[in-house]
């Protein structure tokens, strides 16, 4: 039960925080100045994101390690394929404005993502 807790915290702090950036849009002085405000909490997010998936992933191998169970070493490549497109979107961000980054690799960054996650399931 304390799971459920913690998923509906999370999903409450997602949805307020996208709440807060979408209402933001309405205010007159928040709209003249979005795209600096924009740039700068995204490449935080972006930032902070990257730090905890490089996180999850190390401590998703040193548990695939211990244990020997193959569905985390699946998870584990899942978090640091995620990592690395993080490193990438968070480059082109900063070499802004010429982006150089297609939203093609993006995706298939994200089918990788989701085809180690579904592995690990299935495995």
């Amino acid at each position: 039960m304390k799971e459920a807790g913690t998923i509906g915290g999370i999903l409450a702090l997602v949805i307020l925080l996208s709440a807060v950036i979408l209402l933001g849009d309405l205010h007159p002085t928040l709209r003249a100045t979005r795209t600096v405000y924009e740039a700068y909490f995204d490449m935080f997010i972006v930032f902070g994101i990257t730090i905890i998936s490089f996180f999850l992933s190390a401590l998703s191998i040193r548990a695939y390690r211990r244990d020997g169970n193959p569905r985390l070493a699946y998870v584990s490549g899942a978090f640091f394929l995620y990592a690395a497109k993080m490193v990438l979107v968070l480059m082109n961000m900063l070499s802004a404005p010429e982006y150089w980054l297609v939203d093609s690799v993006i995706h298939i960054f994200d089918l990788g993502i989701l085809l180690l996650f579904f592995l690990g399931v299935l495995a």
